[in-house]
C-alpha cells in the first residue's frame, strides 16, 4: 500500500510538473525560426579550416557579420546560417552573391527535405 501511495504521488507531481512547464509562455526570441535562414556551400579548392571557410565566405559578403557557421557537412561542403535581425528573405542575395563570386563549386538555400 505505502509503494502505491509512493507512485500516485510521483506520478502526480510528474503531472503537475509538466502542466507548469506546458504553460509557460515561451519568449518571441526564444522561439526557432522555421524553416531556419540556412545556406550550403562548397568551395571549389578545399580549405583547410573552419576559420578558413568562414573568412572565405564573409569576404564575399557586402555584410560579413550576418552570416555565421552553423556546421560542417560531409563532401567538403558546409552549413551556414543568417544571424538575426536578418531572415529567409536574405538568402536569395547572398547566394546570387557567393555563386557570382566564383569560388564555390555550388551555392544553394537549405530547405527541409520533402518525400512524395
Amino acid at each position: 500500500m505505502i509503494r502505491r501511495r509512493g507512485l500516485s504521488a510521483l506520478a502526480a507531481s510528474i503531472a503537475v510538473c509538466t502542466a507548469a512547464a506546458c504553460a509557460a509562455p515561451i519568449a518571441a526570441e526564444d522561439k526557432p525560426v522555421w524553416p531556419p535562414a540556412r545556406f550550403i556551400v562548397k568551395p571549389r579548392a578545399a580549405v583547410a579550416s573552419d576559420t578558413e571557410i568562414v573568412a572565405l565566405v564573409r569576404s564575399r559578403l557586402a555584410q560579413p557579420e550576418r552570416v555565421r557557421l552553423y556546421r560542417p557537412m560531409s563532401g567538403g561542403a558546409y552549413v551556414f546560417e543568417v544571424v538575426p535581425p536578418g531572415s529567409r528573405d536574405d538568402l536569395p542575395a547572398i547566394v546570387r552573391a557567393l555563386s557570382a563570386s566564383g569560388a564555390f563549386e555550388y551555392v544553394e538555400i537549405d530547405a527541409p527535405a520533402t518525400i512524395r
